[in-house]
């Protein structure tokens, strides 16, 4: 879609590139899929587009590697807006990310929710510490969450 985007409002690959303070040839990759990108890079060229993040981030899926483990539970989660306020609410409260904010939310340890992803509970709590993730990790994390994209963003 980034690609498409970019196009419709006849922007060249190397002016956005240049707006959004990246590299021509990272913003190509981005557009092949070869490169998710930072979450700072998205909103860079979200911004130079005139175009909500949601948008420009989705994906062919055929691109894209699937999830190691399928989540644990088939269950998807749909949080109401109260929830989805209570949990970015406690994340600025208590000073932790939003992805611990939505598995404290949810109930889930580190364990379960790494087992979810299909990465090691390490590496889950290392992601949860920190607060740059790249777009493909969100994806994998709001996946095994049951959620949207969007209630992991700050």
């Amino acid at each position: 879609m980034l690609r498409a985007w970019r196009v419709y409002r006849q922007v060249t690959e190397r002016r956005l590139a240049q707006i959004a303070g990246i590299s021509a040839s990272y913003l190509r990759m981005m557009e092949l899929g070869e490169r998710a990108g930072s979450v700072q890079a998205w909103n860079r060229i979200s911004a130079a587009l005139e175009v909500e993040k949601d948008l420009l981030m989705a994906y062919p899926q055929a691109s894209r590697k699937p999830l190691a483990t399928a989540p644990a539970s088939p269950t998807q989660v749909s949080p109401h807006k109260s929830s989805r306020r209570a949990v970015k609410q406690r994340a600025n409260r208590e000073g932790i990310s939003m992805v611990k904010a939505w598995r404290l939310e949810l109930g889930l340890t580190q364990s379960s929710a790494a087992a979810r992803m299909g990465i090691t509970p390490n590496a889950f709590g290392e992601l949860e510490r920190r607060s740059n993730h790249r777009v493909s990790t969100l994806h994998r994390a709001a996946h095994a969450f049951g959620i949207s994209i969007q209630d992991l963003l700050p």
